[in-house]
């Protein structure tokens, strides 16, 4: 009875064992479950996060590559359009731009060209620089040779003026401006310059010098030219050792015809009186109108006294002969004082002064056409 009660106590005692077990194993197995659904979450929510992540990411990066694809085409359209200004300024402008290589060979001109020069710029890329303004005289020729010197130097430079021959003839002078192009290296890549047209200024330039030294109504020298021109008689009679005369001329009854018949037939007096003076001078002689009815002539290379007397005869009887005015016949003489270099001065006021000196002797005199300056 005793094994037979013990052996019922092993049993007891081996199936709540194995009961626990079962327990066990049950509660191990779910904690075991919770651990791996707890993990399975933060893996399934660290996979969600990184594909949502790498997801902003991809559309950042979009984003961004479109913003920059936004950014350039902006940019080309705003270079296109500064391009398309820079043309049309450049079609438009007084100037025309132009562009050379290293070999100063042209390898750009603004279409505008052709309404200065009269030909395409196609026909003129290509060309050497200097070759297009060769110079129309020695003068001009002398400023190319120092021009290109200067190009070979690879110096900017302003302002290069040159004549230059249209076509048709016609002569128009151009002013250029340039300066060289260098790359990163420091390398010479050419030139880069503007060329302007500037013959309507030189024109009107050349009409105020004219205006400034000569008579408004004759064309004729005044006194400051005249003066310059008797300097330059008395510096080529020192190198040529010859002489100088100096013929102021003063109109006898002029001041009648201007008083009574008025200004109109006065001036036209006076212009055809200047215009018979150009005709019975030597071509190397200067004619000038000092004011009112006098008249001036400045003599160079006088060898003796035949020099000017032959001039004096041939504008005595010029001036003398009638002028027909407005259907009149208007008569003029002429007293001619003489002043001769060195004998007379050898300054310019002392001999124009004492040619002025000797025509109011010749006016006083009878019958006297001219008087040589005397003491």
């Amino acid at each position: 009875m005793t094994m037979q009660f013990h052996k019922a106590g092993a049993n007891h005692v081996n199936e709540v064992a194995n009961s626990n077990r079962n327990l066990i194993e049950k509660a191990f197995y779910m904690r075991c479950a919770s651990y791996l659904a707890h993990v399975k979450a933060q893996l399934l929510t660290k996979t969600i996060y990184e594909i949502d992540s790498s997801k902003k990411s991809v559309l950042r990066s979009n984003q961004l590559l479109s913003d920059e694809i936004a950014q350039r085409r902006e940019a080309e359209q705003k270079l296109r359009e500064s391009e398309a200004r820079l043309r049309d300024f450049a079609d438009i402008a007084s100037d025309w731009f132009w562009e050379t290589d290293e070999a100063l060979r042209i390898t750009y001109l603004s279409s505008n060209v052709s309404q200065f020069l009269g030909v395409d710029a196609a026909e003129l890329v290509g060309r050497d620089l200097v070759e297009v303004c060769p110079g129309l005289d020695e003068a001009s020729r002398r400023g190319v040779e120092d021009h290109r010197q200067m190009l070979e130097r690879q110096e900017p430079f302003r302002d290069f003026e040159y004549p230059y021959s249209l076509r048709n003839g016609e002569v128009r002078i151009f002013q250029r401006s340039g300066k060289p192009v260098f790359d990163s290296q420091g390398r010479f890549k050419g030139y880069r310059g503007t060329t302007l047209d500037i013959s309507e200024r030189k024109k009107a330039e050349e009409r105020i010098r004219f205006l400034a030294n000569h008579d408004t109504l004759t064309g004729l020298p005044i006194l400051r030219l005249i003066r310059d021109r008797v300097e330059m008689a008395i510096e080529r009679a020192i190198r040529n050792r010859s002489g100088v005369a100096i013929l102021f001329m003063d109109l006898n009854k002029f001041k009648p015809i201007n008083d009574e018949l008025g200004h109109r037939i006065g001036d036209q007096i006076l212009t055809g009186v200047a215009d018979r003076l150009k005709r019975a001078v030597r071509q190397s002689d200067t004619v000038g109108r000092i004011g009112g009815d006098e008249f001036v002539v400045v003599m160079s290379d006088i060898h003796g006294s035949d020099d000017y007397q032959r001039v004096i005869d041939k504008v005595q009887r010029s001036v003398t002969e009638p002028f027909d005015v407005e259907g009149m016949s208007l008569e003029i003489g002429l007293s001619i004082g003489v002043s001769l270099y060195p004998e007379h001065g050898k300054d310019r006021d002392t001999l124009i002064h004492r040619a002025d000196m000797a025509m109011y002797q010749a006016k006083r005199a009878p019958d006297a056409c001219y008087k040589v300056y005397s003491e």
